[in-house]
């Protein structure tokens, strides 16, 4: 399954370990955003900034499940990421949202369609039990 991890930039250590256990998992994640940067959003150049937001919206466009780890820290990027994801939900039927952690924070939230986790971990046993 093809699937875009969204979290904040400034836990992208938590987000890097999903990823790498979605991968060995056999899944595909769609952009490895945590690896791109070495610092958060605001060290990039505003033509890099650029370049990466639109890898971002892209590998959202060719994944089959967007993943929101909900941040602890404040973060704008994954729910601009989440918008766009429903975006996309509400035109396509292949497409699904799953959102882990303190997912009450944002009414957003409860538009995931597949399901929402209190703890990161079981959202990642769902992935692995049901994709």
């Amino acid at each position: 399954m093809r699937i875009y991890v969204a979290g904040a930039s400034s836990e992208k250590e938590l987000c890097a370990s999903y990823m790498q256990q979605l991968r060995e998992a056999g899944h595909t994640v769609t952009v490895d955003w945590p690896s791109l940067t070495t610092g958060d959003d605001s060290s990039l150049t505003p033509e890099r900034a650029s370049i990466a937001a639109e890898e971002d919206l892209r590998g959202i466009e060719r994944a089959e499940l967007l993943w929101l780890i909900m941040p602890e820290k404040p973060s704008i990027g994954c729910f601009v990421e989440l918008g766009y994801a429903l975006a996309r939900l509400r035109q396509e039927d292949l497409f699904g949202i799953l959102v882990s952690g303190s997912w009450r924070r944002t009414i957003f939230a409860q538009t995931a369609d597949v399901s929402r986790f209190a703890r990161h971990e079981h959202a990642l046993e769902y992935i692995r039990a049901f994709y």
